[in-house]
């Protein structure tokens, strides 16, 4: 079953679609967030909710899948649609605290610093048999930083 709810969004100018998909696959769910123009998909972000997957990486939701088609590279495309999955699905709809993601650091090493610089930190770190770090990284949201420090400054 999918439930699909369409977003317009205006972006650089641009008309763009903001697609919404949910998927239940045996269990496992996820969402599924694309930008798309009248013709394709431009980038596409896939969640995974940590609360329904059988052997969770945390407790916190999991970006699985993110990718932005090449010809659209670097015109922000992707990062604003990860913004929008962190603030407006992530954290102000779902209420999550933070947001995991996995990458590798040895085939794909320029995106570490592109999520540090995002606010992510290496959360964890795996070795594999074919030679491989893979880096599981989290970002917490700063306004569950900013609210548990004002609990804590009036407790």
């Amino acid at each position: 079953r999918y439930l699909i709810l369409f977003v317009m969004i205006f972006f650089h100018s641009k008309k763009c679609i903001l697609l919404f998909s949910t998927d239940r696959i045996a269990n496992t769910q996820h969402r599924s967030l694309d930008f798309e123009n009248e013709k394709e998909i431009i980038s596409t972000i896939t969640v995974c909710y940590a609360w329904s997957s059988v052997k969770p990486i945390s407790g916190y939701p999991f970006v699985w899948w993110f990718a932005t088609q090449p010809e659209f590279d670097g015109q922000g495309y992707g990062s604003q649609l990860l913004k929008y999955v962190e603030e407006d699905f992530l954290r102000d709809t779902l209420k999550a605290s933070a947001v995991t993601l996995g990458t590798s650091a040895r085939l794909h090493p320029w995106l570490l610093s592109i999520y540090e610089k995002r606010g992510y930190e290496i959360y964890a770190e795996h070795e594999s048999d074919d030679g491989d770090l893979g880096v599981i990284m989290r970002k917490i949201f700063t306004c569950f930083v900013n609210c548990i420090a004002v609990y804590f400054l009036f407790k």
